[in-house]
C-alpha cells in the first residue's frame, strides 16, 4: 500500500514542471491502485515494493533512539517512579 501511495503522490505535484524528479514521476502515472500494483510487479518485481525501505530505516532508527533516550531522561528529571508494569 505504501509503495503505491508513494507512486501516486507525485501526480499531485504537477505545479512543479521545472523539477526533473517530478517530471519523471508524472510520466509514470497509473490509472488506479490495482494498475500501480500490477505495473510495479511487472517492471520491478517483488523488490519494487520495498524500494526506499532502507533509506526510511536509516531515518527512523536514530529518530526513535533519540526519542526513547529523551523519554527516559525526562522521566528521571520529573521523578516519575517505575511502575510494576515497566520493564
Amino acid at each position: 500500500m505504501n509503495t503505491a501511495r508513494r507512486h501516486f503522490a507525485p501526480r499531485r505535484q504537477q505545479h512543479c514542471p521545472h523539477n526533473p524528479f517530478v517530471r519523471r514521476t508524472i510520466a509514470q502515472a497509473y490509472a488506479n491502485q490495482m494498475d500501480a500494483f500490477r505495473t510495479i510487479m511487472a517492471r520491478e518485481g517483488l523488490r519494487g515494493f520495498y524500494r526506499g525501505w532502507s533509506a526510511n530505516t536509516i531515518k527512523v532508527v536514530p529518530q526513535n533512539a533519540i526519542r526513547m533516550v529523551s523519554y527516559e531522561a525526562l522521566k528521571g528529571l520529573l521523578g516519575v517512579k517505575k511502575a510494576k508494569t515497566d520493564t
